[in-house]
């Protein structure tokens, strides 16, 4: 059976559209605008077009239409990524927790380990400012069977990526320390894992139900986790805050007197 895709192929105007984006000979370089195609023609077109490129950026008017291409996208392949805008009202952040942190930062995650994909974000989402990636990976933990692991150091390190500490594990970002045991549910991932030590060695890790707290018996020999923040500061940054703070408390306080 043919794909609509296949017409296209056959289609003069296609071809011409092609050797534009790939600034072919004899064309201007320079963006490529496309018009006349319905909603539902849309995923296709991006499939299209998108062959032969690793990576492809998906830009829609509001999260509803994104959330709609992410769906139509994935009939072509499997990996597609929604990555919503930073919701900058306090109450209604409030109200998602850090759903919308995890969104973001699973579609960061899988755009450092798939070789490709497709990415579908908002003009607002496409205007916010990241991380730089090499921040991002140098704050990443990774955890392997058999390494040695510095419990301490990881306690740390979870708290300033953005995890916190709590007595159970039951939601994306918490992780708790019991003996020898760190239970952490990373913010990319569906399930939470738990760590068991052997002094200093990682002796197991196993994925558990945060319900009942079981371990389960799929074992892993590997984990990966990923910030829990999008704002991760390194002490210098914290220091040179905490100054201008001060500043501009005695510069306020000072104009207050007079």
């Amino acid at each position: 059976m043919r794909q609509w895709s296949d017409f296209l192929e056959e289609a003069g105007e296609y071809g011409a559209a092609r050797r534009a984006l790939r600034h072919d000979k004899g064309t201007e370089k320079g963006a490529v605008g496309i018009f006349g195609c319905i909603d539902a023609a849309k995923a296709h077109m991006v499939n299209s077009f998108g062959k032969g490129y690793k990576f492809r950026l998906f830009v829609t008017a509001d999260e509803l239409k994104a959330r709609q291409y992410v769906e139509d996208l994935k009939n072509f392949e499997e990996n597609v990524w929604f990555y919503p805008a930073r919701d900058l009202l306090f109450f209604n952040a409030d109200i998602a927790g850090n759903s919308i942190t995890s969104q973001r930062m699973t579609a960061i995650s899988r755009i450092l380990e798939y070789g490709s994909g497709c990415v579908v974000t908002t003009i607002d989402g496409l205007m916010d400012q990241l991380m730089p990636i090499d921040v991002i990976v140098k704050n990443t933990i990774e955890i392997m069977a058999e390494d040695e692991l510095d419990l301490e150091k990881v306690k740390k390190k979870l708290v300033h990526i953005g995890y916190e500490r709590c007595g159970r594990v039951a939601a994306p970002g918490q992780f708790a320390v019991r003996g020898g045991i760190l239970d952490v549910f990373p913010l990319t991932e569906d399930r939470p894992v738990r760590v068991e030590l052997w002094g200093d060695e990682v002796d197991s890790i196993r994925y558990f139900d945060p319900e009942n707290q079981r371990s389960l018996d799929e074992n892993t020999d590997f984990v990966k986790i990923y910030p829990a923040t999008e704002v991760i500061l390194d002490e210098g940054s914290v220091y040179a805050g905490l100054h201008r703070v001060e500043d501009e408390c005695a510069l306020t306080v000072k104009k207050l007197r007079e």
